[in-house]
């Protein structure tokens, strides 16, 4: 492009410029440098260049679904959000249909809807739902998830009477410490390892419970939908219980032993924070995204502010309790 500047202007048989090609395709090093590194007065005529079809590199981008590519297009203020192709859709009708998550982000920027009538757009551009082929979706989801629900399940359960530290062999009825009773009981960690346990076991078997309902075929599918989500938000705690169970065990019997090691333990439980909250970052950048799209002075934050926290609420409210109610109760007791 540096060499040969009016290649910007070429079009093939479509009538795409190579940044339409670039995002359609999700080729997210060439979309930069249109967007950012290129010369001004060659980048303007091609962001908002349209195809046969009316659509724009934006269009194209939001069509593939590709975030990265939707979000170096939407920084840029000289990319236009009111362009609208040969069906009457903007960019921000488009994304109803194609990619439902860059719905937020728009919003924010407040971008305008095309022209036509909101019922004609359902009807035409909002898939239609086959109910044999949803059922069938519906069916296996329940026989894969039933699988690790049923499989939690039974770790939680066996752990429960395998506790770290192991039982004491003898009482000592001065200090309340009777026989049989856990070595380690009363203390943080222990506490904690019982709250995750019990957290993990509770919501995998409501989980289970809700999957049998979920994978009835005979029901609506609404109702089935209503329960795999509830038992996919069960699940989910679950996992995040079981990972925080499993440190929360080997800590207390490896510190005495090798600290190292039970520092390493817990760095990768709190690394797994991280994989568990992609949805509070994926926000995270599309705020970044409109603040730089629309300046510090109108960037709604305490918008993006609230649905971040309930992103990170929804996803940790178990790790809230795992960690808090044993702190709290060690801070009463003082």
């Amino acid at each position: 492009m540096k060499r040969c500047p009016d290649a910007t202007n070429l079009r093939d048989g479509k009538g795409r410029t190579f940044l339409h090609v670039a995002a359609e395709k999700g080729c997210h090093r060439v979309v930069r440098y249109a967007n950012r590194e290129m010369p001004q007065r060659l980048s303007s005529m091609i962001l908002n260049a349209q195809d046969n079809n009316g659509d724009t590199a934006l269009h194209g981008a939001v069509r593939d679904g590709n975030l990265a590519v939707f979000n170096t297009l939407l920084r840029n203020p000289r990319v236009r959000l009111d362009m609208t192709n040969k069906d009457g859709m903007t960019p921000l009708d488009l994304s109803w249909s194609m990619t439902p998550s860059a719905i937020l982000d728009y919003v924010f920027v407040r971008a305008p809807h095309g022209g036509g009538r909101p019922e004609l757009f359902w009807e035409q551009h909002i898939t239609k739902v086959d109910e044999d082929k949803e059922s069938q979706k519906h069916t296996d989801a329940t026989q894969v998830m039933s699988i690790v629900a049923v499989l939690i399940a039974t770790v939680t359960f066996a752990s429960a009477f395998t506790l770290p530290g192991g039982y004491r062999s003898v009482g000592d009825s001065s200090s309340n410490n009777h026989a049989g009773t856990p070595v380690l009981a009363g203390s943080y960690f222990f506490d904690a390892f019982i709250l995750a346990d019990t957290l993990a076991f509770a919501c995998s078997t409501l989980a289970t419970f809700s999957l049998v309902y979920a994978g009835v075929p005979a029901m609506a599918i609404s109702i089935r939908r209503y329960y795999i989500d509830i038992s996919s938000g069960l699940l989910q705690s679950a996992g995040r219980s079981f990972v925080a169970a499993f440190a929360l065990a080997l800590y207390p019997v490896l510190a005495p032993v090798d600290h190292t090691i039970a520092v390493t333990v817990c760095v990768i439980f709190f690394a797994s924070f991280l994989w568990g909250n992609m949805e509070a970052w994926r926000v995270t950048c599309g705020a970044n995204t409109v603040r730089a799209r629309i300046g510090i002075r109108r960037f709604p934050v305490w918008d993006y502010v609230q649905v971040i926290f309930l992103s990170v609420l929804v996803h940790f409210w178990s790790y809230i309790i795992i960690l808090g109610l044993p702190a709290i109760r060690k801070w009463a007791s003082k």
